[in-house]
């Protein structure tokens, strides 16, 4: 995942963000201050762990925060990538509009193949959700 944070056009203007990866403070810290927010600051968490969608639920609660929205944050092969509303239609959307078969040999494109045809199943976010290295949660402070 490239270090550039393009995924910060999503958080708004004024807008607290945490970054689990690198939070000054650890991730009680983090949360501590958070919570001395007043309530209705907006703020957006993000990590890309293996277990982000857990750590951001969890940093949540710890916090505080109302989660309104979740992204997927999935990288792009030359620049920026995808940020993927994890709510059914902009996920299926996504399989259906977006994920492109890449070139390479047999067991890659079979493999893309088998994602691409998961993905439109009734099981697209989960599996959206398993595959994305990053995670981006907006919400509010309670």
């Amino acid at each position: 995942m490239p270090e550039a944070a393009w995924w910060l056009a999503l958080v708004a203007e004024g807008g607290v963000v945490v970054d689990l990866r690198s939070a000054p403070g650890g991730w009680r810290g983090s949360a501590r201050r958070v919570r001395a927010l007043p309530p209705g600051s907006r703020v957006a968490v993000c990590d890309f762990s293996p277990a982000s969608a857990w750590r951001c639920r969890r940093f949540a609660a710890h916090a505080g925060m109302a989660p309104h929205r979740e992204y997927a944050l999935l990288p792009g092969l030359a620049g920026p990538g995808f940020a993927v509303d994890l709510r059914a239609a902009p996920v299926s959307y996504f399989w259906a509009g977006l994920f492109a078969m890449p070139a390479g040999p047999a067991p890659l494109l079979t493999l893309a193949a088998l994602a691409s045809r998961a993905g439109r199943t009734r099981f697209g976010a989960a599996f959206l959700r398993a595959l994305a290295p990053g995670r981006l949660l907006l919400g509010t402070r309670a």
